[in-house]
């Protein structure tokens, strides 16, 4: 989804969780308010190695290939709750 004004989220499930992505181009926690491009730090803090390879995916990446999120959400199948890096 995306507003067109620069701000997105997408999401994935699959057998083995959800993954969901979020992207605020004025918020705080903007990759591109870096000077190096970095994520906020502790973005991707506890995020299970299953879930890892959604972050090179194109939909969660920007032109460059750069994964760009202000917020991240997970859950595996079998939790019973949802999780956020701590960014």
């Amino acid at each position: 989804m995306s507003n067109g004004s620069g701000d997105e989220w997408a999401a994935v499930c699959t057998a083995d969780g959800a993954f969901i992505r979020v992207f605020d181009h004025e918020s705080a926690m903007s990759p591109y308010r870096d000077p190096d491009g970095e994520l906020w730090p502790g973005l991707l803090d506890g995020l299970p190695v299953v879930l890892r390879p959604w972050v090179r995916k194109p939909a969660f990446c920007d032109e460059t290939g750069q994964f760009v999120a202000t917020a991240v959400l997970w859950r595996l199948t079998g939790d019973d709750r949802w999780y956020a890096g701590v960014g």
